[in-house]
């Protein structure tokens, strides 16, 4: 269902940002902690998916959980920085505040939105209509020139 994948999409952003800060915070180098957020965040992506396909999810609690981790996420990462401003004698709490925050966030905000109607809910109402996929090439900006393909995804209520 369309609910499964946006909630795969959501589980692995926010495993993925949550292993990398952690693996960070622990010290490991940049590339080591970016191959831990990829690593991590598409495992935990395509899991969540896969247990959900069957499932009917709906927006309101997929979007409340992305708010409530963003907002108390980021939140956390702004505490950690003011706590430990030097990167170099940063500890593992940062870490775990992180962590925290983004799970925490995610629960109060997923909570919040499955408290409303799900009469309203486009996930669940099906008035969701996805469109045919399709490849677009999209020019280059800035400095980079280059051509970028991409694939584009659409839908309307």
């Amino acid at each position: 269902s369309v609910g499964a994948l946006s909630a795969g999409a959501l589980v692995g952003v926010g495993v993925g940002v949550g292993a990398g800060s952690l693996a960070a915070s622990y010290r490991y180098p940049f590339n080591q902690s970016l191959g831990t957020m990829l690593f991590s965040g598409s495992v935990a992506g395509a899991a969540t998916t896969v247990l959900l396909g069957q499932n009917e999810v709906g927006l309101f609690p997929i979007g409340g959980a992305a708010v409530g981790a963003g907002v108390v996420g980021g939140g956390a990462a702004l505490l950690s920085a003011s706590l430990e401003p030097d990167p170099s004698r940063a500890t593992e709490f940062g870490g775990w505040l992180i962590v925290s925050g983004l799970l925490a966030g995610a629960a109060l905000g997923g909570g919040a939105g499955a408290l409303l109607p799900n009469d309203a809910d486009p996930f669940l109402e099906s008035t969701l209509h996805l469109n045919t996929p399709a490849v677009a090439v999209i020019p280059g900006l800035g400095g980079n020139t280059a051509p970028a393909t991409a694939l584009v995804l659409s839908g309307s209520f």
